[in-house]
């Protein structure tokens, strides 16, 4: 093993193996794994949301079951930055 295909390994482990052991090869100048996480609401989805609060809660809703309901909905992120943009 070369010191390129020890490094090639450390780079991206997964490319690695599909190019040393099942002989295929991948565009070097896309990533097909690469994504994009929502981390913040826009303007609208925001105001949304919050008019939708804001009349529930004057109803008598707990605040603890509308998060439970606001976030099972998929607007938010999911973990700790989706209960802190529902806290802010």
């Amino acid at each position: 093993m070369t010191f390129e295909n020890l490094l090639g390994f450390y780079r991206n482990p997964s490319k690695f193996f599909l190019r040393e052991r099942l002989q295929l090869r991948l565009p070097d100048d896309e990533d097909p794994l690469e994504e994009q996480e929502l981390f913040d609401l826009g303007s609208l989805a925001a105001y949304k949301i919050e008019q939708d609060l804001t009349r529930r809660s004057l109803a008598g809703e707990e605040l603890a079951a509308l998060e439970i309901l606001v976030r099972a909905g998929g607007q938010f992120p999911a973990g700790e930055t989706g209960r802190l943009n529902f806290k802010r």
